[in-house]
């Protein structure tokens, strides 16, 4: 997303999502949940091409997913070294 200035920029949107998505979506009269892990890797410093953004961004995912529900976690090197 090119429009990024900063990361605090990120951690807005970031917000917004979050905050759509405690809402309930009805689907067929059932009401149903859902919950958002968000991994964030940012260009150029984590990463210059398409997939090592993706790989990055999918490692912190996976990160945050260890800490519950409604989390998010940018992407780190230190992340790569819990990894192996």
């Amino acid at each position: 997303m090119p429009s990024f200035k900063s990361p605090s920029n990120i951690n807005e949107t970031i917000h917004k999502l979050f905050n759509t998505f405690q809402k309930p979506m009805l689907i067929n009269g059932n009401e149903f949940y859902v919950t958002v892990s968000i991994g964030v890797s940012v260009c150029p410093n984590d990463g210059e091409t398409v997939e090592s953004l993706l790989q990055n961004a999918d490692l912190a995912m996976y990160k945050s997913k260890e800490g519950g529900r409604k989390c998010y976690q940018f992407y780190t090197k230190e992340l790569e070294q819990t990894q192996s």
